[in-house]
């Protein structure tokens, strides 16, 4: 008897044949690997077993600037400076011309010294954020009422602390530096920060904030396990030239 000959494959069948052999000789990709975290370092551990600092707390570090750059290049001299790219929390332009350093005060002295290192750079020490000059939106330009322009100024200057905040690399330090603008600076509403606690730690959010100095980050500016060379995402604000150009740490 006469063998049959082999019946035809449909068009489906054979595509699912080429694909199947496809994907058998396509090797399978290594899942990627994890960054190696950065061993601690002899004054991260030291930290830990430290007192609380007695000037604990953060401050805004203003210097004169020729024009807005990105945030990535003002960072990258850093490196040059000898500035740890951790202890520089946030940077942005409050207005023309200047920029801003958000630092913890301990690290204020090595900044404002490693600033100094380069012959035009002026520090301005007479910045009021919330000065109605600091408005260079032209339209606040025909504006006579100095309630209002001062209004503004502060409004804007919280919008501003708000979205550092938030850009900051780890709750800990987000919850710090939210007390200190609160508690200490009073440019932050008692509202503002219970709701920025709950935010950050939705958890507790059953729990009372407390704006006890003891749950404060003591120059613990970066986590442990963070680079000390990594730079913090920058991003931009665009809702006002008074607003400027802003930056954090992750």
């Amino acid at each position: 008897m006469a063998a049959k000959p082999p019946a035809e494959e449909s068009a489906p069948d054979v595509t699912k044949r080429k694909e199947s052999k496809r994907k058998a000789s396509t090797p399978t990709k290594p899942a990627p690997k994890a960054k190696p975290k950065q061993p601690l370092t002899l004054e991260q551990v030291s930290r830990f077993y430290s007192l609380p600092s007695t000037t604990h707390g953060y401050q805004f570090l203003y210097f004169t600037s020729r024009r807005r750059e990105a945030i990535s290049k003002v960072r990258a001299g850093f490196q040059v400076l000898g500035l740890s790219q951790s202890r520089i929390l946030d940077i942005h332009y409050p207005t023309n011309n200047i920029i801003s350093f958000l630092v913890h005060n301990d690290y204020a002295f090595t900044a404002v010294e490693a600033m100094a290192q380069l012959p035009d750079s002026q520090r301005i020490t007479d910045l009021d954020p919330c000065a109605p000059s600091i408005l260079g939106d032209p339209k606040y330009a025909n504006h006579a009422d100095p309630l209002f322009l001062q209004s503004e100024a502060a409004r804007i200057h919280q919008e501003c602390l708000l979205r550092m905040i938030k850009r900051l690399n780890t709750p800990n330090i987000k919850l710090s530096v939210a007390r200190d603008f609160c508690f200490k600076r009073k440019w932050i509403s008692e509202t503002t920060y219970q709701t920025l606690y709950r935010e950050i730690y939705p958890a507790k959010a059953s729990k009372t904030a407390s704006s006890s100095s003891t749950d404060d980050v003591n120059m613990d500016d970066a986590p442990a396990s963070q680079d000390s060379n990594s730079q913090p995402a920058a991003s931009f604000s665009s809702i006002s030239p008074a607003d400027g150009v802003s930056a954090p740490l992750v």
